[in-house]
């Protein structure tokens, strides 16, 4: 699948950009001086928002995907305001005290230590910068969950980020934290439909040493309970974090 035929069929992503963008509005004139950062950039759904909001600001894009970055680049290459940037957040971390603020759509249940990274990435704050990320957390996916019991085949898929011990321990650096949660619910064609929407936006949803076999992803289909018009429902459970740098 093309990035653009995936960016219009990324509707949790779409969704979510949508309520990260009006999260920050409130806060827009809060924000110190100084460049903004959006990590895991995607394909942009973000990105426009974040450029109507702050169309002065210097403004770098990452992603570990370089397929993704151009796809970006290509996208918004017209705006003198932005810095792209292949780069694994992880291992390759902005300098400290650098940034007004960070901020990703749809990246933190992707990092493979979670809390470690968004604890690093604080750092990369000035005082009273913001941190704000929107990401799936771990109550999504229930009905693959309990399709898979019912079944009696195993369930696959990876840990997502566990809200409360991850703003515990974000809690105990130099940082104000405040969150909220729902969920929303988004129809797929099928499973494989969605563990393709999965890889295509650069998420293993599934643990590398346990796959899915075609035959239960069959049966999966078949026995699945949330359905509309042909289409299964699956959950997502919306996690909106943001931090407030208040000290060294």
């Amino acid at each position: 699948m093309s990035l653009k035929e995936y960016h219009k069929k990324a509707i949790p992503e779409l969704q979510s950009a949508e309520r990260l963008a009006k999260s920050l509005e409130p806060w827009r004139y809060s924000v110190p001086k100084g460049p903004v950062l959006e990590t895991g950039a995607g394909t942009g759904h973000f990105t426009k928002y974040l450029l109507k909001i702050f169309p002065e600001r210097a403004i770098t894009i990452d992603d570990n995907s370089e397929r993704m970055i151009a796809h970006h680049r290509e996208k918004f290459g017209d705006r003198q305001n932005i810095n792209w940037v292949v780069r694994d957040i992880e291992e390759d971390l902005p300098e400290e005290q650098s940034l007004a603020m960070i901020c990703g759509n749809h990246t933190v249940h992707k990092f493979r230590n979670p809390a470690i990274a968004l604890e690093n990435l604080a750092k990369s704050l000035r005082i009273d910068g913001l941190m704000l990320m929107a990401f799936p957390g771990e109550d999504s996916f229930k009905e693959w969950r309990s399709s898979c019991l019912d079944l009696g085949i195993p369930y696959t898929g990876r840990p997502l980020p566990e809200t409360e011990p991850l703003v515990i321990h974000l809690s105990m650096g130099p940082v104000q934290v405040d969150f909220y949660e729902d969920q929303s619910k988004v129809y797929f064609n099928s499973f494989s439909d969605f563990l393709n929407h999965c890889r295509n936006g650069g998420f293993a949803v599934e643990k590398d040493e346990r796959q899915l076999t075609p035959e239960e992803i069959e049966l999966l289909n078949e026995h699945w309970k949330e359905t509309r018009e042909g289409e299964i429902g699956i959950t997502y459970h919306n996690v909106f974090l943001a931090l407030k740098r208040i000290g060294e």
